[in-house]
């Protein structure tokens, strides 16, 4: 059962992934939101220093796993409502 509940949450991150991109590309996306996440992942991919070790067994990937879906999610807290509308809307065409 733990298997369908983890393909469901991967289906999920997949749709909002697509959300965040189309919503990125969408105009009426404040620059400030664009700009908060493109600087964000850029000085992540930049940073010299990982949260966790590379070189730990298993861990090398978890912080990436915790950061980039954080940087997302404040991405999309800064897109409007309206903007998000539009992106899912036209999503269902």
């Amino acid at each position: 059962m733990w298997f369908l509940n983890t393909i469901t949450r991967f289906r999920t991150l997949k749709k909002k992934l697509g959300h965040a991109w189309k919503a990125f590309r969408h105009p009426g996306t404040p620059i400030t939101a664009k700009l908060l996440l493109s600087l964000g992942i850029l000085g992540y991919v930049l940073m010299p220093m990982d949260a966790l070790p590379d070189f730990i067994l298993f861990f090398w990937l978890a912080d990436d796993v915790v950061v980039i879906p954080i940087l997302i999610w404040v991405f999309m807290k800064f897109v409007p409502r309206e903007v998000m509308e539009a992106v899912k809307k036209s999503e269902q065409k």
